[in-house]
């Protein structure tokens, strides 16, 4: 076997390699992997939401027992949830960086539109499922608002704007005068 044939095999068994592994760079929004999704939690607090519902939705079950999940109900105020469920944001506090592989059924058919129609007055801690949301309006909405953990601050969205899936997001809703 010449050398130039054993590059060859190398560079091939690396490139099979490459593409098989999950892709390990830290990033603030969730990614697909071929079993389902994967997070990269970030030390402190960010929000979420789930693109896949688990056959155990307990947040220890999902997240292990070092990540606390809290779930906000704009009757009661926050709680902490015994199972996730899709369409709904979830602050996450996490004492260090975390990857969590997820899989389970996807949250399909979350649009602008259910999400609007799921809205209640006051503020809703809401998530777009298995696909980013292209906020198509804001009549009957006062604000709308998501955490940027890297840079550690609030970011206001409008029109023409994504929610992107596995993020959670804050929407203010004002009762009609």
């Amino acid at each position: 076997m010449t050398n130039m044939t054993k590059v060859l095999n190398c560079l091939a068994v690396v490139s099979l390699l490459m593409t098989m592994l999950p892709c390990t760079v830290m990033a603030p929004v969730d990614e697909p992997i071929e079993a389902g999704w994967q997070f990269h939690i970030d030390e402190g607090v960010d929000y979420l939401s789930m693109p896949a519902i688990p056959g155990d939705a307990n947040p220890d079950a999902v997240f292990g027992v070092d990540v606390e999940i809290f779930g906000y109900d704009p009757a009661t105020g926050w709680f902490m949830p015994t199972a996730l469920e899709g369409g709904k944001g979830y602050l996450v506090r996490c004492a260090e960086p975390k990857i969590v592989d997820i899989t389970g059924t996807n949250v399909e058919g979350i649009t602008w539109e259910t999400i609007k129609a799921n809205l209640v007055d006051g503020w809703n801690l809401i998530g777009p499922g298995d696909t980013d949301v292209t906020i198509d309006d804001t009549i009957g909405i006062t604000v709308i608002v998501g955490w940027d953990a890297v840079a550690d601050q609030w970011v206001v969205l409008h029109k023409g704007n994504m929610l992107q899936r596995g993020k959670g997001y804050w929407i203010l809703k004002m009762p009609p005068p």
